[in-house]
C-alpha cells in the first residue's frame, strides 16, 4: 500500500508530497481525493498510472490488458494511441508528463509498505524525457537494505 507519493514538475505539480499514512505511520486503508476542477486530481491518478506503466515490460503489453485509457486527457490519448500500436516508450511517457515550461525535468517518488516493511521507488527524468536516475530500496527479511539503481 502507498504511504507517500512525491511529485516534482509532474503535470500541474511543481512540488507536492501526498501523505497516505495514519497513526504510527501505517498506510491508510483508503483515501478520498477531492477538489475543484483543474486542481490536480487527474494528474495524481496519472502519476500512479505512470508508475504502473513504467514497471510493465512494454514489448509484451497487450491492448486487451486492463489499463484505463483516460482518453479525456492528452496523456490518456497518448496511452490509447501507444497501446493501439503496442508500443509504449518510457521517455515518451515522461515527455508527456513533465510540467510545461520546466527545464529541470521531473521526478516521482513512491513510498509503500511491503509485508509491513517500507520500500521506496524513485525515478528522475530530464526535460527531454531521458531517465536520469532510478532506485528501488527496501529492507529485506534479514534486515539488509536491498537497492536497485
Amino acid at each position: 500500500m502507498f504511504k507517500t507519493i512525491g511529485l516534482r514538475n509532474f503535470r500541474c505539480f511543481s512540488s507536492v508530497e501526498l501523505d497516505l499514512t495514519g497513526p504510527r505511520d501505517a498506510p491508510l486503508s483508503y483515501a478520498a481525493v477531492y477538489g475543484m476542477n483543474a486542481s490536480g486530481k487527474t494528474s495524481l491518478i496519472e502519476a500512479v498510472r505512470f508508475l504502473k506503466l513504467s514497471t510493465l515490460t512494454f514489448e509484451s503489453l497487450s491492448v486487451s490488458q486492463d489499463i484505463p485509457d483516460g482518453s479525456g486527457t492528452e496523456f490518456g490519448r497518448y496511452l490509447a494511441s501507444a497501446m493501439a500500436s503496442r508500443r509504449i516508450v518510457l521517455g515518451d511517457l515522461a515527455r508527456e508528463c513533465v510540467m510545461d515550461g520546466s527545464d529541470d525535468g521531473m521526478s516521482l517518488s513512491f513510498r509503500f509498505s511491503v509485508d509491513g516493511r517500507d520500500a521506496t521507488y524513485d525515478m528522475s527524468f530530464s526535460a527531454d524525457g531521458t531517465l536520469t536516475s532510478e532506485s528501488l530500496r527496501y529492507i529485506s527479511e534479514g534486515g539488509r537494505t536491498i537497492a536497485y539503481m
